[in-house]
């Protein structure tokens, strides 16, 4: 695709039709990680890096939450203290421009895309004015957010790195905090608005529908289609009548003539 298509008419939509969520492999980090220093050279400087390796420092895995989603686990036990590092940014992918997180996203699998607008976030890196778009192309993507300062077991350095606030149990998940993250970047929130339309919350948080809405949704797209089809098959019958009428009249009118003709 060139770059004017990319920029003026590409868009992923229909994303917040997906329920399933595949936990990723190494291969597929990979993959999107290539994506990403294609998506963005020869224009700029690739932040991830070269070793295809995650930033993860401690032993941990990836599971499945009923109702929630992915998450990260301690498979041993985190022990809090000085010196101690959970995650480091060392596969932050930065996307400056609009262009790039483009190329990015149409180059990759539907789904993952999908799941790239969720992770993205947009911050104000060291030393730029200017805000850009970033993605984290490892599993430090998967840090589920607290829904209180009891549930945060992890906290971000000014460094970037990941550490424990305290002793995480093995089997414990590892939460974060997302504070200092937003999608307060107006070309990224019209591509994610887009993307996850119409199942958007007043404060842009997204979430998936439930089967009842989809059900719904389904069944309204299937109503709207039948009207469609009625309305047109209404229309073509209007057309035909009128047509037949015309071919029709003037029949009738030489039958008429040559009745008369027949009766003189």
């Amino acid at each position: 695709m060139s770059d004017h298509y990319l920029l003026h008419h590409w868009t992923l939509e229909g994303c917040w039709r997906r329920h399933t969520s595949p936990i990723l492999d190494q291969a597929t980090w990979e993959l999107l990680q290539d994506a990403y220093r294609h998506a963005v050279q020869p224009e700029h400087i690739s932040t991830i890096a070269l070793e295809p390796k995650s930033g993860f420092l401690v032993p941990y895995e990836v599971r499945m939450i009923p109702g929630k989603g992915r998450g990260i686990f301690a498979t041993k036990k985190i022990k809090s203290g000085e010196g101690v590092i959970i995650w480091k940014s060392i596969q932050v992918a930065k996307f400056p421009d609009k262009l790039s997180w483009q190329r990015f996203l149409s180059s990759i699998p539907y789904e993952i895309a999908c799941d790239a607008c969720r992770w993205s976030y947009v911050r104000r890196a060291k030393h730029e004015k200017q805000k850009s778009l970033f993605l984290d192309l490892d599993d430090g993507s998967l840090f589920n957010e607290g829904s209180n300062d009891e549930e945060i077991n992890a906290k971000e350095t000014r460094e970037l790195f990941y550490v424990p606030l305290r002793d995480i149990e093995a089997g414990e998940e590892i939460i974060i905090s997302y504070s200092g993250l937003s999608d307060n970047l107006d070309w990224y929130k019209h591509i994610k608005q887009q993307a996850w339309k119409p199942h958007l919350l007043d404060n842009d948080n997204m979430k998936y529908p439930t089967k009842e809405e989809e059900t719904v949704t389904k069944e309204e797209e299937t109503v709207g289609h039948d009207w469609n089809t009625l309305l047109v098959l209404v229309f073509s019958f209007v057309i035909i009548c009128y047509f037949w009428k015309k071919i029709k009249a003037p029949t009738r009118l030489r039958t008429a003539i040559c009745r008369k003709n027949v009766q003189n």
